[in-house]
């Protein structure tokens, strides 16, 4: 491994909060906000799998401390000078694992003798990249100090990034949907989007639902106007498409 030289804490890398930086664009500020849900949520399921004393940070995609959990065996808490809002990067603390995963995209487990970091100069440290789409949206990196990092505590980990970025995934195909979404359906749009669905024509619907037929046509207009749709078939798959319609209101 290539040595480089030691550096102590550069508070000129200080982040306060990890996540509100003044010039964070608002972009960014989402993707943090996300990662910090999900590393929470995932986090909280796996600690009961834990039996060594160890401690679990997420890291942004700068290197950015946003979190960390403190996964004590016993009463003792475990001590370290990872703290939210602080910098990890190679040019304020030195050689570490989440420096080194940043520079090599790939999973990294260090042992303290490689170790050119005050901060973690005594750790056993392995960290995994968190991954969306190619590209790399954060870090989530695990710490001892009394032993190596096991195999078991490993795979946690690597489980714990493989929950992470599939959830994230979710997210994001969500956020999709919600930005094509069309315009929401009244009720009685609703209603006689559900009478279409079951086949029924303008004058039935007009006498299932009391209303004149040029009522009917009107609404109707305005169905497909907000699906953009030219026939009732496809108002009816896009109103299943965005949950306006199930699959029992057509059968």
């Amino acid at each position: 491994m290539e040595k480089v030289r030691k550096k102590r804490f550069d508070y000129n890398y200080w982040c306060p909060n990890g996540t509100y930086r003044k010039n964070c664009p608002p972009a960014k500020v989402t993707v943090k906000k996300k990662l910090l849900l999900l590393y929470n949520d995932s986090i909280s399921e796996v600690s009961s799998y834990i039996s060594v004393q160890c401690l679990y940070f997420l890291c942004d995609s700068d290197g950015i401390i946003l979190a960390e959990n403190n996964m004590a065996a016993g009463d003792t808490p475990f001590k370290s000078g990872v703290i939210p809002g602080a910098s990890l990067l190679e040019e304020s603390v030195g050689t570490n694992s989440v420096s080194l995963c940043m520079t090599l995209n790939r999973p990294v487990n260090i042992l303290p003798q490689h170790h050119y970091c005050d901060l973690l100069s005594e750790c056993y440290e392995y960290c995994i990249p968190l991954d969306y789409n190619s590209e790399t949206i954060g870090y989530i990196a695990v710490i001892t100090t009394n032993q190596p990092i096991k195999p078991e505590l490993i795979a946690i980990t690597n489980l714990t990034n493989y929950k992470i970025c599939n959830e994230y995934l979710k997210f994001e195909k969500q956020s999709i949907l919600d930005k094509n979404a069309p315009e929401r359906l009244n009720d009685k749009q609703i209603e006689i989007l559900k009478h279409m669905a079951k086949g029924l024509t303008d004058y039935a619907i007009s006498r299932e639902m009391k209303l004149s037929i040029s009522s009917v046509k009107y609404h109707k207009h305005n169905i497909f106007q907000k699906y953009n749709a030219t026939t009732g078939t496809q108002a009816i798959v896009k109103a299943i498409k965005f949950s306006n319609l199930s699959l029992d209101d057509i059968t």
